[in-house]
């Protein structure tokens, strides 16, 4: 049984603050936790109905956590999910630098601002997709941890690496280092499937309401959109879309 304190503190965790003043962040779901069980990343502790503690108990076992059974009940007190599905876990949050000279080779992602929790863990799905493995955020982007997005990269949050970090010096930083194209994309910009670009790469996408900020379209050294259909009346794609349709042309082109 769920002690009145233990149920405070987990739910507690639902807040920015104190996720980061912890540490911890939380899994939720079936496929979500077993995805973290099969990752590097420490797991502080598990709450879950018996029957799952049973069929996962090698791998509980296996990770150090701590193990506690729950009733549907209890679990429905601690969950932040509006169904609760079987299992809760608390897992801390890892500790990664930034390695600008791990990047010459690789197709890299940077956003600027993505402000929907579902948005950047779509796009963090995309990326191990098209097999991304870094994404660089800007300070004001959603935060990494938020249990929406957590929810919404099904898993691909434990094998793809964010980075939190001011962009426009993080891109100068990088075309210093390399010659590689760094690409805005922006609507107006050149047409992505006449455009000459191919990874490795840097893609800067933009945010929901504003797209990319000024400062970052001017240090770009290309511009590209997605051609609408002739007569479309359509405004714009959702950026995780539009990260789709990119990330695929630019990886079909090997």
């Amino acid at each position: 049984m769920l002690s009145t304190n233990r149920i405070k503190f987990l739910r507690s965790l639902s807040a920015k603050k104190t996720r980061a003043d912890e540490g911890l962040f939380t899994v939720e779901g079936v496929k979500p936790v077993a995805e973290l069980l099969g990752s590097p990343i420490k797991i502080h502790s598990v709450y879950a109905l018996n029957g799952w503690i049973m069929e996962y108990n090698t791998q509980l076992a296996a990770s150090g956590a701590e193990v506690v059974t729950v009733t549907e009940k209890e679990l429905e007190r601690i969950s932040q999910l509006s169904t609760p599905n079987q299992v809760f876990a608390l897992a801390h949050q890892p500790q990664t630098i930034l390695n600008i000279n791990a990047l010459g080779d690789k197709l890299v992602l940077a956003l600027d601002d993505v402000s929907d929790p579902g948005n950047m863990g779509t796009i963090i799905r995309i990326a191990e997709w098209f097999g991304i493995d870094t994404i660089v955020c800007s300070p004001n982007s959603v935060e990494l941890y938020n249990p929406k997005t957590v929810q919404a990269t099904m898993g691909s949050l434990f094998r793809v690496h964010v980075f939190y970090t001011e962009l426009k010096p993080f891109v100068e930083e990088y075309k210093a280092a390399y010659n590689n194209p760094v690409c805005a994309a922006v609507l107006g910009g050149d047409d992505l499937y006449a455009s000459p670009i191919k990874a490795p790469c840097l893609l800067l996408m933009g945010s929901e309401s504003h797209g990319l900020s000024a400062e970052l379209i001017n240090v770009s050294t290309y511009k590209i959109t997605i051609p609408a259909a002739v007569g479309s009346k359509a405004e714009s794609l959702n950026v995780g879309v539009s990260t789709a349709v990119i990330v695929s042309e630019l990886r079909r082109r090997g």
